[in-house]
């Protein structure tokens, strides 16, 4: 079964060849800035600036827009892919939109965390703590 497409007024859905049956679907125009979710039956189409950050759990990804947050069966390598260079990953299971930082905490034995303007907390990795001060000095 195709996933079904629904028309939203100012918002062109990408064109793209019809999923396998079952197939899951995730679909980004960077153009428009806007990434088609289907999460629970709904089909919902989100603003890529948005998005505050993403975290993995398996083949499922949280996505944290606003207050809210949309699970969504999803490889986090192909969301990455899907919403561009604005996020970097800072964990193995965690993107954030590079906006959204504020600070990097400091603890100690060398853990480190990024602080999002709203006060969330999320860890960074040792292997990407250097490409994360690097992409907020930039």
């Amino acid at each position: 079964m195709q996933p079904l497409a629904l028309p939203v007024p100012g918002i062109e859905p990408p064109a793209r060849p019809a999923a396998p049956d079952g197939a899951q679907d995730l679909t980004s125009r960077q153009e428009s800035q806007h990434i088609v979710l289907r999460s629970q039956g709904r089909t919902r189409f989100v603003a890529i600036p948005q998005i505050r950050w993403v975290n993995a759990d398996r083949n499922y990804v949280d996505v944290h827009v606003g207050g809210e947050c949309i699970r969504v069966r999803e490889r986090i390598e192909r969301f990455e892919a899907a919403v561009g260079p604005e996020f970097m990953r800072i964990h193995r299971s965690t993107l954030v939109r590079l906006a959204e930082v504020q600070a990097i905490a400091i603890h100690g034995g060398g853990r480190y965390e990024a602080v999002l303007h709203d006060g969330t907390r999320l860890r960074v990795a040792r292997t990407y703590r250097s490409a994360l001060e690097t992409a907020l000095i930039a």
